[in-house]
């Protein structure tokens, strides 16, 4: 039938290479039922390049992954006579998604070699850590994390960025020291499987003192990482966006969309920027990170029919 837009959509973690879009049928393809096409690329490290390590919420890295993606649909559609009857793209993502979407709507917006590719119609971001450095320190605060496989996943991540690797040993406990490459390298267990094999939820269990301690070190050099993976302070969103989170996520805790709509609404007159007026937010009680993005895509399904 006809198609109304182009979604592209980021998905959200996985550990699994059975997980990654080419390989299953993933909750945001239905959107598709809708009157969309729905682009979905696997991440770096997954599908073709499962040998590689998943540079997990290395930004600019999987935004690149997504745009290229939506670009070489292009021709597909083309070639295929399939038309679409309205340019601009939808963005879609949900926990890694959502903050991999606001990156793509950044790239698009500001970053040289990406403007003007898309015009973008709506960025719909759920439940996302667009602060990865904050993310950091409210966990390391608390002592806990509500999803303990992601930990070593983001230090993995980040390393994989670097010019030079980070030192594992500085960070993870046994038994993760000697296993991890086993749990995340090979792309065979998904994470509740690898959350099962670590064995616990504290930080302190999973990460060594210095591993906490961002002050020096290894452990500095991670920081910095972060730091330079999370969304800018600067960023003004010029197309309209729809920010969704439960201030019950443990996951991806709430002060990742407080700070990002902190950002948004307050500026600095000696930097010349103002508040942006086009997001909408949907922040309330909606339970843990799983039931959010339920709450999140019934939304969707929604406001996209």
């Amino acid at each position: 039938g006809k198609i109304k837009n182009v979604i592209i959509c980021s998905h959200y973690t996985v550990a699994a290479d059975y997980e990654v879009p080419s390989a299953t049928f993933p909750l945001e393809a239905t959107m598709a039922a809708l009157g969309y096409v729905v682009v979905m690329p696997d991440y770096i490290g997954y599908g073709v390049s499962r040998d590689c390590v998943h540079p997990y919420l290395q930004a600019y890295v999987t935004a690149s992954n997504v745009i290229d993606m939506a670009l070489a649909v292009r021709p597909f559609l083309s070639q295929r006579k399939i038309v679409v009857e309205n340019e601009e793209v939808i963005l879609v993502g949900y926990s890694q998604g959502g903050a991999t979407s606001m990156f793509v709507q950044y790239c698009l917006e500001n970053k040289e070699e990406y403007k003007g590719l898309f015009n973008i119609k709506k960025n719909y971001c759920g439940g996302g850590p667009y602060n990865v450095a904050r993310t950091y320190d409210y966990s390391v605060k608390l002592d806990e994390t509500g999803i303990p496989y992601a930990v070593p996943m983001i230090i993995l991540g980040m390393s994989e960025g670097m010019n030079e690797p980070l030192d594992m040993e500085t960070f993870f406990r046994e038994p993760l020291l000697s296993h991890y490459k086993e749990w995340f390298n090979t792309k065979s267990y998904n994470g509740q499987e690898i959350t099962h094999l670590i064995g616990v939820n504290r930080l302190s269990k999973i990460l060594t003192p210095a591993g906490l301690d961002r002050s020096k070190g290894e452990t500095q050099r991670l920081y910095r990482e972060l730091q330079d993976n999370s969304l800018p302070q600067s960023f003004r969103p010029k197309a309209p966006l729809f920010m969704f989170h439960s201030m019950d996520d443990q996951t991806v805790p709430f002060i990742n969309a407080q700070v990002t709509r902190y950002h948004f609404t307050h500026y600095s007159i000696m930097e010349g920027s103002e508040p942006t007026y086009n997001v909408e937010y949907d922040f309330d009680h909606y339970g843990n990170h799983q039931s959010g993005c339920i709450k999140f895509y019934l939304k969707m399904f929604k406001l996209l029919k």
